[in-house]
């Protein structure tokens, strides 16, 4: 909001009746202008005389005493009013009271509809207070181009029909209780035509944006189209259905100045010169003042801009040949060169950058040219091929320089400084060439005033070599372990001189072995304790060379995962021998080795220097089947276990039993036999049933054995049932080894109808003979130890009755071996190839188990068996 002026108003005050005799006091206000605005000082004088006291009034009520005749108020809302003074002289003396009138920080706005208005056109402009409610009579003041030329109630201005005339900047005033507002001012324009045009702002600054508007003067019931121009070429077209528009530019330069104008259909508008004011000039670089440019001497660009305006802030920047440079600090318009080179010869530029709008000005290139103080330097060596051992030198030639110019030399190779005389003269000397100071020389004069440094081309200098220096190989390569062979080879690439060499091996600076013409030194066993750093050295009697360092970790090998096996299988017989095997496959010695049973009690331990360690578990027991495994350790590996193995015991069949359900032998026709066969022990027997020595098959329709094979059931007994019937158990153990043992015989015989009692009575005395017979024969056969695993030997015929249990196979038995008292036969001989298939099969074998007396009869040695078909 604009502000309201104070106005100052005087009066001069008389005394009513006679005029006194002395200067009445005069209250002087500042600013004298009269307006004071709110946030300023308003300051009063009373009068000249300093001296006194001054009472001070406002509104005609004394609000301060001052001891001077100055007094100074900040000013708010509530400064305004009528002040006055008194002074004390004789008595009080009043000074005329002045008006103080405050300018409000709150501004009026004055707006106006059809600001840009065509000719004949209403125009209808509103002066609003900031404020809703505002005390005592209101009266608006409107004034033409700073003239005034109504006074309203209602805070507005109407203009019926526009006119030319009506163009014009206007404002409006409100004035209340020593306070003023004051409007904003508003320039209303008058066009001729049917089509209006403005633009805002019309003089703006680069950077800025520029709003052109385009106005149809009467409503368009269609759509057309609306198009500005600058200097008669279009630059923007765009569809309107109501007849106005507004198009937005960023000006960018002040060639954006000239003529704007708009089109409606065939209506053109009027043209409006639009004038853009630049933020800055174009930039000017200056060089410093000097006129020629050395190396060396410093240059100074200068970039200057003639013209910004104030507010304006700028950045600078500098090229070379389109190039940026280094950024000068806060970009400042001052660039230094502190040094300037050969290189630095170019085309310069400055650049200033606007930081708000980001605009951006350069200057036109200046050429700077930078002369010479010296050439560059020339390096050359002395003799042209270099030997080891030989002295060679280095000369570095300045082909020009200046008069005034002092030089000093610096010598490189490989870009490394080489160390050089106090004089720093230009040549430098190498007494006694060695293979390492083969390299890139360069050497680099210095101008000793102005710091300048020229280095010349780099010469490669390959110092020829009597040798190369040896390469220390290891095999095999990768790492190495506990007890490997170990190679070392000291190597020399293109060695072609007819001199001997001589090689030294070191192992942690310390020599392994005296100096040798062998290249190699061998170790058969390398061991953890012959780990280190190792080098070798050869000489041919006037250069030593060193081979790189090569270290050694030779490695104890981490101890494999055992393998546990069981001799002499995983099926063991009851009695005989066992063993556990427990090995590695790799492993550094001493091993450490545990044996451990399925409850984890260890069995045995031992630390051993094999890979393999045998526990023997001695003659095996029931007690002994279950899991086991074994683990194994060295220095370098923990505990690694085997997997589970399982022992399976094998107990022989022994004591065959064969019993019955019924009273006697003597069996009732129809009948039903129940027959049990049991062993006193065994594993897993299989039981085979016998009729007159002839095997019973399962599947008869007359008889029935059940599952196991431990029961023979005859559902019937009849005339073909009738008998000797004894029973065979049989089991297997390793290594197809094959146990039997056979029951004692019980005949049983047919009951006769109605001469039972004549036929039992008859035959009781040789029932009594037999019985002895049969109790003579058990006491014989106990004696001779068979009843334990195997029954006495019997011949079996083959026999048209009955038939074979379809679960048994028949197969030749091998030869036999004794197991205690037991008889023990091997089933890996081949069925008899004349045996019918379908025919009762016996297997036999001969046992040998001592030479036939003369007493026995010509029987051939045989036990006949029966084998479980498979």
């Amino acid at each position: 909001m604009s502000q309201m002026s104070v106005l100052l108003i005087l009066w001069n005050l008389t005394f009513r009746g006679n005029t006194l005799a002395f200067v009445r006091p005069v209250l002087h206000v500042y600013p004298t202008s009269g307006f004071v605005k709110e946030g300023e000082y308003l300051k009063l004088e009373c009068g000249k005389d300093k001296a006194g006291t001054v009472y001070w009034y406002k509104n005609e009520e004394q609000f301060k005493t001052t001891p001077t005749n100055i007094y100074e108020i900040l000013v708010n809302s509530k400064t305004g009013g009528s002040y006055s003074c008194k002074r004390h002289y004789h008595w009080l003396v009043s000074a005329p009271a002045v008006t103080v009138i405050v300018l409000s920080k709150e501004m009026l706005t004055l707006d106006a509809k059809q600001q840009h208005a065509l000719r004949g056109e209403k125009i209808v402009m509103n002066c609003r207070t900031p404020f809703q409610n505002l005390r005592g009579r209101k009266r608006f003041q409107w004034y033409q181009n700073n003239k005034f030329i109504k006074e309203t109630e209602d805070g507005s201005l109407t203009i019926g029909s526009a006119k030319r005339s009506d163009e014009a900047s206007y404002r409006c005033e409100l004035g209340m209780s020593y306070r003023k507002w004051v409007s904003n001012n508003l320039t209303i324009t008058v066009s001729d035509g049917n089509v209006a045009f403005h633009v805002v702002p019309v003089s703006p600054l680069e950077g800025e944006s520029m709003k052109l508007n385009c106005r149809y003067k009467y409503n368009l019931q269609w759509e057309t189209t609306l198009s500005f121009y600058k200097k008669d070429e279009m630059i923007h077209s765009m569809k309107s259905t109501n007849g106005e528009t507004a198009y937005n530019i960023k000006i960018n330069s002040v060639a954006d100045s000239g003529l704007y104008s708009c089109k409606i259909s065939w209506y053109t508008s009027r043209s409006i010169d639009v004038h853009v004011q630049e933020r800055f000039a174009k930039p000017v670089l200056r060089v410093g003042s000097t006129a020629e440019v050395f190396e060396g001497f410093p240059i100074t660009l200068t970039c200057i801009v003639r013209a910004a305006r104030p507010s304006v802030q700028l950045h600078y920047s500098f090229y070379r040949d389109n190039a940026a440079l280094e950024a000068v600090r806060h970009h400042g318009a001052v660039y230094t060169i502190n040094a300037a080179a050969a290189n630095f010869s170019g085309n310069y530029v400055c650049e200033v950058i606007e930081t708000v709008y980001s605009l951006r000005k350069r200057s036109n290139s200046i050429h700077i040219s930078v002369k010479q103080r010296f050439a560059k330097p020339v390096l050359r060596v002395e003799p042209a091929e270099v030997f080891e051992g030989l002295q060679f030198t280095l000369t570095c030639t300045v082909p020009a320089a200046l008069p005034s110019v002092r030089l000093h030399y610096s010598f490189y190779r490989d870009s490394a400084a080489l160390q050089t005389a106090p004089d720093r003269g230009s040549v430098y000397t190498i007494n006694s060439a060695a293979a390492n100071v083969s390299g890139n020389y360069a050497c680099e004069a210095i101008d000793t005033v102005y710091r300048l440094m020229k280095r010349s081309n780099s010469i490669h200098i390959s110092v020829k070599q009597a040798f190369a220096i040896p390469m220390l190989t290891v095999h095999p390569e990768g790492q190495l372990f506990d007890g490997q062979r170990v190679k070392l080879v000291c190597w020399i690439e293109e060695y072609t001189s007819q001199a001997s060499l001589w090689y030294s091996f070191y192992r942690n600076e310390v020599p392994l072995q005296s100096p040798s013409d062998h290249s190699n030194y061998i170790s058969e066993s390398a061991h953890p304790t012959d780990s280190g750093t190792y080098h070798c050295e050869v000489t041919d009697g006037n250069v030593w060379k060193r081979s790189h360092q090569l270290y050694l970790s030779i490695r104890r090998i981490p101890v494999s995962k055992p393998e546990l096996i069981i001799q002499p299988g995983k099926d063991l017989i009851e009695g005989d021998p066992g063993s556990l095997i427990c090995s590695v496959s790799n492993g550094s010695l001493p091993i450490y080795y545990q044996f451990y049973n399925s409850s984890s009690v260890e069995l045995y331990w031992e630390l051993s220097n094999n890979t393999e360690l045998v526990y023997n578990i001695g003659p095996i027991s029931r007690s002994d089947e279950g899991l086991y495994h074994c683990s194994v350790r060295n220095e370098v590996t923990g505990p690694q276990h085997s997997e589970d193995i399982e022992i399976t015991v094998i107990v022989p069949v022994t004591d065959a039993v064969l019993t019955f359900f019924v009273n006697g032998t003597e069996i009732q026709s129809g009948d039903r036999l129940v027959l049990r066969c049991r062993v006193r022990e065994g594993t897993e027997p299989q039981f085979v049933w016998y009729r007159d020595n002839t095997p019973l098959r399962n599947g008869s329709a007359s008889y029935q054995v059940t599952a196991d094979g431990g029961e023979l059931v005859i559902h019937s007994f009849q005339r073909d049932d009738v008998g000797r019937y004894h029973c065979a158990a049989i089991n297997k153990g390793a290594n197809h080894t094959i146990f039997n043992v056979t029951s004692d015989y019980i005949e049983f015989t047919l009951r006769a109808q109605g001469y039972s009692k004549e036929i039992v009575a008859s035959l009781l005395p040789v029932l009594l003979l037999v019985g002895l017979v049969v109790l003579w024969y058990y006491i014989h056969w106990r004696d001779t130890g068979n009843s334990s695993t195997v029954s006495q030997p019997r011949r079996s015929q083959p026999s048209d009755e009955g038939a074979a249990a379809s679960n048994l196979e028949y197969a030749v038995v091998g030869a036999a071996r004794t197991a205690g008292k037991s008889i023990v036969f091997s089933s890996d001989g081949k069925k008899d190839s004349k045996t019918d298939p379908d025919d009762y099969c016996i297997t036999y074998a001969t046992l040998n188990l001592s030479e036939p007396s003369l007493d026995e009869d010509g029987g051939d040695g045989n036990i006949y068996m029966n084998i479980p078909r498979k």
